[in-house]
């Protein structure tokens, strides 16, 4: 599947999303690839609040993922606010 920017997709289901928004499948937009909003790959950019976010929920929802598998940042709406996020390429379902 060809992600696109500015797309919503629906994340498979997440234990820590489920505790975080009260939902283990949210709408997220993406808005691109991790090394092009950070300037290089997540995992150099362990300062960033939603790298250490998605360890964090790698930890929790014990995700395994292969060393080249794309990663995707995007936005989750909670309670009104949009709230920045990471996702494998693989965690993302298309929406009819």
């Amino acid at each position: 599947m060809k992600i696109k920017k500015d797309k919503s997709y629906r994340v498979k289901s997440s234990e820590f999303f489920k505790n975080k928004y009260g939902i283990e499948n949210p709408l997220i937009v993406i808005e691109g690839r991790d090394k092009v909003i950070f300037g290089d790959v997540w995992k150099k950019r362990t300062y960033v609040p939603a790298v250490l976010a998605f360890v964090m929920r790698q930890i929790q929802d014990n995700l395994h993922s292969k060393e080249d598998e794309n990663v995707y940042y995007g936005k989750i709406k909670f309670q009104g606010i949009l709230l920045g996020e990471l996702v494998f390429e693989s965690e993302l379902e298309k929406i009819s």
